[in-house]
C-alpha cells in the first residue's frame, strides 16, 4: 500500500488491517514499518504492507528510499511486492498522480484506490474512475475509506488480480515509454549498462531513471550500491548534466503526462469558491483569532487531562491497593510478599495508574490531527518558529514530542536542512512527553488540592500542568534561538507544507490509536519498569544490617513483655518500631546509600535522598520516578498503612529539619521545573545517537538539558525561599 500523506492510506490500512499490524523499523533506517495479514473473500490470507507516506519514488528522503526498495525487492530478507494498492486523493488527482505513475513505470499490477470521494464531490471534482482505468490500464476503486464505502470491493479486486494477474491495455503508455529525449538519452545509457547485456525491459528503465534522479552527494545523499553510483555520475559526466537538472525536466514532463491523461478523462471541477476548509481555514487561520483559537484549544486539552482522569485514576487506585491487601492476607510474611506487594504491585500500579490521562491526551493528539487543524497548527506555529530561524517543518516533530521524544526525533528526518534538524533534536527532548505526566500530575496532585480554583471554575492543577507545557515550548523556542545564532548559522527557511481538508475523525482510527498508544504504555509498565522496579526492590531491601534487625526485635521483646501494658498500647508502639526499623534499613541499602552520595548535589534544590533515587532510577524512564517512589514508600511505610496512596504517603512525609510536610508547594515546584529541563531518558539519547550518528550531541544535549535543569529549579526553590513561599 502506498500514497501521499493526507490521502487517507492510513485509514484505509487501518480499516483493512485492523489490530492485528505490527509496527517495527525497516533495516538500518529509522523509517517505521507497518504490515498486517489480509483475508481476502476467497479465504486466501495475504500480508498487507504500508510503505511510508510519500510524494514520489524520487530518492531524496529515507521514506522515498524505502518505498522504492520495498517496490524492487531491495529489502532484506523481503520479496518484491505481487501486487500495490496506490491511494489517491481524489480532490488532487494531478498531484497524486504523480505517485501513481511512477508506480506504473515499474510494471508492477496495480490498484488505484481513489480515495476521499465524498471531499471531491463536495469541492465540485467529477472523477469517471473507469474512464481513468481504461487510460491507465489498471483498476481504479472510488472509496471513502472512514466510512468504509468501496472496501469490499478493494478486496474483491485484490482477490481477482491475484487470481490471474491479468492487466489492461492502457490506452496512454507508460510515462517511462515516452520519455523526453534529454531523458531518453542517459536513460538508455545506463539501462544497457546496467542489464549486463541483457535486452533492456520496461523495468529496468525505470530503474535507470530512478537512479538517475536519487540524491547521491551532500547530507541528503541515498544509500545507493558502489557499482550504480559509479555508473550514474559517469552517465551525468557524459551528458553534461547534474540531478538537479534531470530532475526538473522529468517533473514538467510528468505532469504534462498527468495532464493529458486529466484531460482525455474528461475530470473536471465545479465552480465552488467557498468550501467547508476555506470559510474554517478564515477562522482557524486567521492572524489575530488564529493563535487565540489555538491557545484556547490546547488550554482546553490540558484542563481535560487533568479534570477527566481523576475518577479513573481513584478506581485503578483502589485496584491495585486491594489487590495489595489481598495478597499480604493469603501470603505468609516474607522476603518474596515483600518484593510482590512493596516492589512489583506498589511500582507497576503507580505508574499504571496515570494510563487514563496519556489515553486522553492521544484521544485530544488523535482527533485534532484527523480533522486536518495539526497541520493549521504547523502554520499558525511557523511565525514564532522562524523569528528563531527554525523551519515551521519542524514543529511536527515537537509535536510528536508531546508525546514521545523518539519519533519526535525521528520525525526530524522531513526537516531539508541538517543544521536545522539538529537544533529540532536538541530541543525536542524539552517538549512535555507522556512520561512526564505521571511525574507531573503526582507532584501536582500532591501540593495541590482538587478545590483549588483561579477565577472560580479553573482548576489551579490544570493551570499548573499547562504552565509546564507552555514553559518546555518557550524554552525550547529560547535555546533554538541561541544555538541558531551560535552553534548553527544558517538562512532562514521558508515552509511548505500541504493543508489537508478538514473532516470529521474516524472512530475507528481514533481507537486503534488508542489502543495501541495504551498497550505500548501498559507493555512498558511491563517490561522496562517492572524490571527497574524490582531492581530497586533489591537496592533498597538489601544489606539487611543484622545488628539492626537485633535491636528492632529486642525492642519489640521487651514491649511485649510488659504485662502491665494493655493490647492497643502495645499494637501501638511496636508499629512505631517497625516503622523506625524499615526507615534505619532502608537509609542503611544500597540504595539508601546512592541517595544520600548525592544528596548534597540535590539538597540546594530542596530535594531529599529519597528524591534522589527516583531521580537516578528516572534515567531509564521519567515514568519511573513514580514507580520508584512507590517502592520507596511502600517498603518504608508501616503494614497496616500500605493501602495509603502514593500521593497520601508523599503529603504524609515530613521533613525531619523542620517537622514540617517535606512536600511543599516550594519543594514541588522545584522537582516540576527540574523535569521540565532535565533529560532523563535513555531511549532520547540512544536515539539522538543513532539519527546524529555521533555521541558528540547527544552528549551534549544531556549535559546543557541537566544543568538548565538545576539551575532553574536551584532559583525556583531560592526565589521562592526568600519570598516565603512555604
Amino acid at each position: 500500500m502506498a500514497g501521499n500523506p493526507n490521502a487517507g492510506k492510513t485509514t484505509l490500512f487501518n480499516a483493512l488491517a485492523g489490530t492485528r499490524q505490527k509496527v517495527a523499523n525497516y533495516p538500518g533506517v529509522t523509517v517505521e514499518q507497518k504490515e498486517a495479514p489480509l483475508t481476502l473473500p476467497s479465504g486466501k490470507t495475504v500480508q498487507l504492507i504500508d510503505l511510508p507516506g510519500c510524494y514520489s519514488l524520487t530518492a531524496r528522503s529515507p521514506e522515498e528510499q524505502v518505498a522504492h526498495d520495498v517496490l524492487f525487492g531491495r529489502i532484506p530478507g523481503q520479496q518484491a511486492p505481487t501486487l500495490v494498492l496506490c491511494v489517491i486523493d481524489a480532490s488532487n488527482l494531478e498531484r497524486n498522480l504523480y505517485l501513481a505513475t511512477q508506480i506504473l513505470d515499474q510494471g508492477i499490477p496495480l490498484i488505484i484506490v481513489l480515495n476521499m470521494m465524498d471531499v471531491a464531490r463536495e469541492k465540485g471534482i467529477h472523477v469517471d474512475p473507469s474512464r481513468l482505468e481504461t487510460l491507465l490500464g489498471c483498476a481504479v476503486i472510488p472509496t471513502v475509506a472512514r466510512r468504509g464505502t468501496g472496501l469490499n470491493e478493494v478486496l474483491k479486486k485484490i482477490d481477482s488480480l491475484l487470481k490471474d494477474g491479468s492487466c489492461l491495455s492502457p490506452e496512454i503508455p507508460p510515462f517511462i515509454e515516452r520519455l523526453p529525449e534529454r531523458l531518453e538519452l542517459p536513460v538508455q545509457q545506463l539501462a544497457k549498462c546496467l542489464s549486463n547485456g541483457k535486452p533492456v525491459d520496461q523495468r529496468d528503465r525505470a530503474q535507470s531513471l530512478w537512479f538517475l534522479l536519487a540524491n547521491i552527494d551532500g547530507d541528503e545523499a541515498v544509500n545507493l550500491p558502489e557499482r550504480e553510483l559509479q555508473q550514474v555520475r559517469q552517465v551525468l559526466s557524459d551528458i553534461h548534466s547534474t540531478t538537479s537538472g534531470l530532475r526538473k525536466e522529468e517533473s514538467h514532463s510528468r505532469y504534462d503526462y498527468i495532464a493529458e491523461i486529466l484531460r482525455r478523462a474528461e475530470v473536471r471541477q465545479e465552480d465552488h469558491p467557498h468550501t467547508p476548509t476555506e470559510k474554517l481555514d478564515a477562522v482557524f487561520l486567521h492572524a489575530v483569532f488564529g493563535p487565540i483559537l489555538f491557545i484556547l484549544i490546547f488550554a482546553f486539552v490540558f484542563q481535560s487531562i487533568f479534570t477527566w482522569a481523576a475518577p479513573a485514576m481513584e478506581v485503578i487506585e483502589q485496584v491495585f491497593g486491594r489487590l495489595a491487601g489481598f495478597v499480604e492476607t493469603v501470603l505468609p510474611e516474607s522476603m518474596f510478599s515483600d518484593l510482590l506487594v512493596n516492589g512489583i504491585i506498589a511500582g507497576v500500579g503507580n505508574t499504571v495508574v496515570f494510563l487514563p490521562q496519556i489515553l486522553i491526551l492521544f484521544l485530544f493528539l488523535g482527533i485534532l490531527e484527523d480533522t486536518g487543524y495539526l497541520a493549521r497548527a504547523a502554520f499558525i506555529m511557523d511565525r514564532l518558529m522562524s523569528s528563531v530561524g527554525l523551519d515551521g517543518k519542524a514543529f511536527i516533530p515537537l509535536l510528536s514530542s508531546f508525546a514521545c521524544a523518539v519519533p519526535g526525533i525521528m520525525a526530524t528526518r522531513t526537516i531539508p536542512s541538517r543544521k536545522d534538524r539538529l537544533v529540532t533534536i536538541l530541543i525536542a527532548p524539552l517538549m512535555a512527553c507522556s512520561a512526564r505526566l505521571p511525574v507531573y500530575t503526582l507532584v501536582i496532585g500532591t501540593v495541590f488540592t482538587p478545590d483549588q480554583k483561579v477565577f472560580g471554575f479553573l482548576n489551579l492543577g490544570g493551570l499548573v500542568m499547562g504552565f509546564l507545557y507552555l514553559m518546555g515550548i518557550a524554552s525550547a523556542i529560547l535555546i533554538a534561538s541561541i544555538f541558531k545564532k551560535t552553534l548553527f548559522r544558517s538562512p532562514k527557511p521558508v515552509l511548505l507544507l500541504e493543508l489537508p481538508t478538514y473532516k470529521a475523525p474516524s472512530l475507528k482510527n481514533l481507537l486503534l490509536l488508542l489502543w495501541d498508544r495504551g498497550l505500548q504504555f501498559v507493555t512498558r509498565a511491563g517490561t522496562v519498569i517492572l524490571a527497574v522496579t524490582v531492581l530497586l526492590w533489591g537496592l533498597l531491601s538489601f544489606p539487611r544490617d543484622p545488628g539492626t534487625l537485633a535491636k528492632y526485635e529486642k525492642e519489640r521483646l521487651s514491649i511485649t513483655s510488659q504485662l502491665e501494658v494493655s493490647q492497643e498500647a502495645k499494637a501501638s508502639e511496636i508499629s512505631r518500631i517497625n516503622g523506625q526499623e524499615r526507615e534505619e534499613l532502608l537509609e542503611k541499602s544500597y540504595g539508601g546509600r546512592l541517595g544520600h552520595f548525592i544528596e548534597p548535589v540535590i539538597e540546594p534544590l530542596g530535594f531529599n535522598w529519597k528524591v534522589g533515587v527516583g531521580l537516578v532510577a528516572s534515567l531509564a524512564a521519567r515514568e519511573v520516578f513514580v514507580s520508584t517512589l512507590g517502592v520507596i514508600y511502600g517498603i518504608s511505610e508501616d503494614a497496616d498503612e500500605n493501602n495509603l496512596t502514593l500521593r497520601q504517603a508523599l503529603h504524609a512525609e515530613l521533613n525531619p529539619a523542620t517537622g514540617k510536610p517535606f512536600l511543599t508547594a516550594r519543594v514541588g515546584l522545584s522537582l516540576l521545573i527540574f523535569y521540565v529541563y532535565a533529560c532523563q531518558c535513555m531511549s532520547t539519547i540512544a536515539i539522538a545517537r543513532r539519527e546524529t550518528n555521533s555521541w558528540r550531541w547527544p552528549a551534549f544535549m544531556f549535559a546543557y538539558m541537566t544543568l538548565t535543569a538545576w539551575v532553574a529549579s536551584f532559583l525556583v526553590y531560592s526565589v521562592g525561599g526568600w519570598m516565603g513561599f512555604d
